[in-house]
C-alpha cells in the first residue's frame, strides 16, 4: 500500500508540462523520508547534503510531500506529519523491515568501513540470500561502500557464504546486533555503510527490495 502511494507520487510529479524531468526515485524518495523522520525536523540544506539529492529536487519533493498531506514544514524544516508516518509504516511493512536504524560504528567497526552505518533487519526472507554478494553488491550500486549480509539461525548469527558464526567472530557485535534488532529465525540483518546517512540508507533500501524480488521503481533522467 504505502509503496504504491509513493510510485504515483513520483508519477504524477514527472508529469510536468515543461522543463527537465526530476532526478528522483522511489528508493531516494523512501531515504529522505525515513531521514525526516529520524531528525525529527530537517532544512532542505541538510537533506539534500545528507542524500546528494540536488537542493532544487528536494524542494520540489518537499513541496510535494507537503501537498500530500506527508509532511508539515516549520521554522526548523521538514516534519513528518501522523499521515506521513502512517504512510512510512506502511512502506516498511511492505519491504518486510522489521526495523532500520543508524549504528555506532565503532560498535561495528570490524564490520564498516565508513563514517556512518546503517543496520535492517527484514522478516522471515533467509531462503532468499544466496551468498550476500548480491546485497553487497546492490548497495554499492547505489552509493554505499560496502554491505554485510547476516542470517539469524538457532538463537545465532551467521554471515554467508561461509556462514561463519558472528557469535564467534565478535560477541560484542553479535549481543548489539542481537539487542538492537531482536532478530527470529530466519530473519535478515543487512548493514551498510558509507560518510552519508542518505546515501547509506539508498544503498540498503535497494537491497532490501532485491532481496525481496521486488521490482523497484527507479525512474531517472
Amino acid at each position: 500500500m504505502g509503496l504504491v502511494e509513493l510510485e504515483n507520487l513520483i508519477k504524477e510529479w514527472r508529469k510536468g508540462p515543461s522543463g527537465p524531468l526530476p532526478k528522483i526515485n522511489l528508493i531516494k524518495l523512501i531515504s529522505a523520508i525515513i531521514m525526516i523522520s529520524w531528525y525529527k525536523s530537517i532544512g532542505r540544506y541538510l537533506l539534500s547534503e545528507l542524500t546528494d539529492i540536488p537542493q532544487g529536487v528536494v524542494r520540489g519533493l518537499l513541496r510535494r510531500l507537503q501537498s500530500s498531506n506527508y509532511v508539515m514544514m516549520s521554522k526548523r524544516g521538514a516534519i513528518l506529519t501522523p499521515l506521513g508516518r502512517k504512510i512510512l509504516s506502511e512502506v516498511l511493512n511492505d519491504l518486510k523491515i522489521d526495523k532500520i536504524s543508524k549504528l555506532d560504528v565503532e560498535e561495528v567497526k570490524s564490520l564498516v568501513q565508513g563514517r556512518c552505518a546503517i543496520g535492517v533487519c527484514i522478516k522471515k526472507i533467509a531462503n532468499n540470500i544466496k551468498s550476500g554478494v548480491e546485497q553487497r553488491d546492490e548497495a554499492v550500486k547505489h552509493g554505499a561502500k560496502g554491505a554485510t549480509t547476516i542470517i539469524c539461525k538457532n538463537n545465532d548469527l551467521y554471515i554467508p557464504p561461509t556462514y561463519e558464526s558472528l557469535k564467534q567472530l565478535s560477541p560484542n557485535i553479535h549481543k548489539l546486533l542481537m539487542v538492537k534488532f531482536n532478530p527470529e529465525n530466519n530473519d535478515v540483518i543487512i548493514i551498510s555503510w558509507n560518510d552519508k546517512e542518505g546515501v547509506v540508507l539508498e544503498g540498503i533500501i535497494s537491497a532490501v527490495i532485491l532481496t525481496l524480488g521486488l521490482k523497484a521503481v527507479n525512474i531517472e533522467a
